[in-house]
């Protein structure tokens, strides 16, 4: 079975080494594989960190027992409008455990605010009270970690 290691003991021991540490590294693959997939399988929402609207980092841990609605928004988009009925579903159903969080981005080209006039605009137009969290990217080279997650093919 292990032909291979008979030729070993006529080999210089500097090789004898890295083929050595080259199996233990094989092995220690083949042993831990099944771990790491089974850890990352294991990554929800809730492991990710992303930060409020006065830029303070918001631990998604803190919305585990929540039935949570994650929106992309943009104050230009046509359908902006939906603020309305975003906020109305939210004042209905916080009480509950329901929260909907708020990302703007500019991916689309629709935002042209900063976070700060986001929410302004949000609160004097459609009385806004759930999370808004910084503007981000929701796509592209700097696309946000958690959008990679929530847009990533699960399989």
């Amino acid at each position: 079975m292990f032909e291979f290691l008979k030729g070993i003991k006529n080999m210089p021991a500097k090789t004898t080494i890295i083929i050595v540490l080259g199996l233990i590294l094989f092995i220690a693959l083949i042993v831990t594989l099944p771990f790491a997939l089974k850890y990352h399988s294991r990554i929800t929402i809730h492991n990710f960190v992303a930060n409020d609207m006065r830029g303070n980092e918001v631990k998604f841990e803190e919305f585990k027992d929540k039935v949570l609605l994650i929106v992309n928004t943009a104050t230009e988009c046509g359908l902006t409008p939906q603020f309305l009925q975003l906020q109305e579903i939210y004042k209905k159903y916080k009480d509950r455990g329901f929260v909907i969080i708020a990302f703007p981005s500019d991916s689309f080209k629709q935002e042209p605010r900063n976070t700060k006039e986001i929410v302004t605009y949000c609160n004097d137009n459609f009385l806004v009270d759930f999370p808004i969290f910084e503007k981000i990217d929701i796509k592209g080279d700097f696309q946000a970690s958690i959008y990679k997650f929530l847009t990533e093919e699960k399989t």
